[in-house]
């Protein structure tokens, strides 16, 4: 945190005093109106005589105001002023676990350069540099770099110092076994390929626990958020027969709690995953720069063409989905107009046939079925070229032990049959033989397949090209690191099946119980209608059968999306289970029940 010890300590004060002004101001106001002395007035009577008490009302009152908002204040002053002091140990937590999760990530990429020849220091500088690809690492080896460049201390010294600072226990233990290694004359390489090796054995536990916290999860999220809205709302219709006006409130309740408690699981899933998360940076391309025209009879002069940058952008949004030639480079950002005029047009169209609700329907059903039809598509094609990167590899790596540099490998590698990947390969091996440098070469592959497998390795491989024509150790590793994650992955999509499938149950069952409930609820009052005449109870049954309809419809989506993340990891995963549930609960409720 880049503050001193006293401004944090005057912050926290300040920050408490506003806070505790705050408090007084609203225990005034709930001591005045909400909770008024008269309220607490038969208590105070068994301890002080009435006749005290009516006697100096006023001045009790006063007392009791000035009393509860100081309590307020006071709650409220040391409160804030504990979250406050508390603050810097949430945010060395929260380093401490994204250093650990991005350290066996980080040893990887060290071994790679390790065994390409890269010297220590440029090692731990490229570690220092790749911010996103290392995370809150990065910054802990920057200051490494920054004392012995900026303050000139001896590399050993500045890694005990980054050793006795930072708030991870695992890169301390690391970085002192690191310092005795080197100073005791040990091999960098057998050291960094054991400790890959360990990572991986503790990468193996990890994902074991992680599975059964995706158990417990989904268990969680379908008993209280599946079930529980279906028996909260039974138990108040009951009650409103009685004259409790409350399903409005439960109404607006489950609008508000369920997707803060969607958001809140997805969330805790994901950042609970013991996997380092990277971004993809897209190289920009010749064809991206702005365009520029010299002026004539200026010289060394020139003006850059706005309008046509523009236009050119504009030709590319519109064209893209007609010029893009595999379905896996897809960016559906570009996508986002064609969807939005797909919308637009079947609602113009919709409208007028049909009603505003059916043309909804109709409307979001030609956008949802080609989105997702694109998203599992592109999915399932990444998966497939995700599965080849491993053995991929491992043929690089027996082709170099052979003798065979990295062009001619790839050269013999893209004559066998290798799938989708091949034809990125090919790509690879023509932009190196055009006179591409190694690292933008490969970082067209990680740019176009898109994954976050992809941007892992790229680095670790681009650095071992870079510094050594011996590759084979280096893409070994890779490889290895790949087969671990895709293994991991394709567990997590066999274990979380069972809970999917329990999700489809769990939403089938909730409408079919809703529709007997509803059904014979409806008939019931329907008889007693007859042979009774006119029913004085204050419950409207359109408004029981809307609620119904409207808790199905928030149950059904959220459902559908932590079903998504929970099966495959992404969120985008569960369109499809959300537009099934939602597509079932409209037929359950238009259709069935002739809403």
């Amino acid at each position: 945190m880049p503050t001193t010890v006293q401004r944090f300590l005057a912050k926290a004060l300040l920050y408490a005093i506003i806070s505790g002004a705050i408090g007084a101001i609203i225990g005034a106001i709930v001591f005045t109106y909400i909770i008024p002395f008269g309220l607490v007035t038969p208590y105070l009577a068994r301890i002080i005589p009435p006749q005290i008490l009516i006697h100096n009302f006023t001045l009790f009152n006063y007392a009791y105001v000035i009393l509860g908002a100081l309590m307020m204040g006071l709650i409220s002053f040391k409160f804030t002023h504990y979250i406050v002091l508390t603050y810097p140990i949430f945010v060395a937590m929260r380093r401490k676990n994204e250093i650990d999760l991005y350290l066996p990530h980080a040893i990887n990429m060290m071994l790679g350069m390790a065994v390409g020849g890269v010297r220590f220091y440029d090692i731990i500088k490229c570690i220092a540099e790749s911010k996103e690809m290392c995370g809150e690492l990065s910054r802990e080896f920057e200051v490494i770099v920054k004392l012995v460049e900026d303050f000139k201390h001896n590399l050993f010294d500045a890694m005990r110092f980054v050793r006795d600072t930072t708030p991870s226990e695992k890169l301390a233990a690391f970085l002192d076994d690191l310092i005795y290694i080197l100073s005791s004359g040990g091999k960098l390489k057998d050291f960094l390929k054991g400790k890959s090796e360990e990572a991986l054995e503790e990468q193996e536990t990890s994902f074991e626990s992680y599975i059964d916290f995706l158990g417990i999860m989904a268990e969680v999220y379908l008993a209280i958020f599946v079930l529980l809205p279906l028996f909260l709302l039974i138990v108040l219709v009951v009650m409103q027969l009685i004259g409790e006006n409350v399903i409005n409130l439960y109404r607006i309740a489950i609008a508000i709690v369920l997707p803060i408690a969607t958001i809140s699981f997805i969330w805790l899933i994901r950042s609970s995953l013991p996997m380092a998360r990277v971004r993809v940076v897209e190289e920009v391309d010749a064809k991206e720069r702005p365009l520029i025209s010299v002026e004539k009879g200026r010289v060394n002069s020139f003006e850059i063409v706005r309008w046509k940058r523009i236009f050119r952008k504009i030709r590319k949004i519109v064209l893209y989905p007609f010029e893009e030639k595999t379905i896996y480079t897809l960016e559906f950002r570009f996508l986002s107009f064609h969807f939005a005029l797909i919308a637009i047009l079947t609602f113009a169209i919709a409208s007028k046939f049909f009603g505003v609700e059916r043309t909804i329907i109709i409307t979001v059903s030609a956008v949802a079925i080609p989105l997702i039809i694109l998203v599992e598509l592109r999915n399932k094609k990444i998966r497939k070229l995700e599965e080849r990167i491993p053995s991929v590899f491992r043929e690089l790596s027996v082709l170099n032990e052979a003798g065979l540099n990295i062009i001619e490998a790839l050269k013999v590698l893209s004559a066998s049959e290798l799938g989708l990947i091949s034809k990125e390969i090919n790509i690879v091996r023509r932009r190196m033989e055009w006179g591409t440098t190694v690292h933008k070469a490969f970082s067209v592959l990680a740019y176009r397949i898109r994954s976050d497998l992809t941007a892992k390795i790229v680095p670790i491989i681009t650095k071992a090209l870079e510094v050594s024509p011996t590759f084979k150790d280096a893409f070994l590793t890779v490889a290895r690191f790949a087969d671990a994650e895709i293994n991991f992955r394709k567990r997590v999509g066999a274990h979380m099946f069972t809970y999917v499938v329990i999700t489809y149950l769990s939403i089938f069952i909730f409408l079919l119980v809703v529709y007997i409930f509803i059904k014979s609820f409806f008939s019931a009052f329907n008889v007693n209608a007859t042979s009774m005449g006119t029913i004085h109870l204050g419950l409207n049954l359109e408004s029981v059968k809307e609620a119904f309809f409207e808790v199905s419809l928030m149950v059904g989506f959220f459902s559908g999306m932590i079903a998504g993340v929970i099966g495959e990891g992404r969120v985008e995963a569960g369109l499809k289970h959300a537009y099934v549930f939602l597509m079932a609960t409209y037929i359950v409720f238009r259709v069935l029940l002739g809403g």
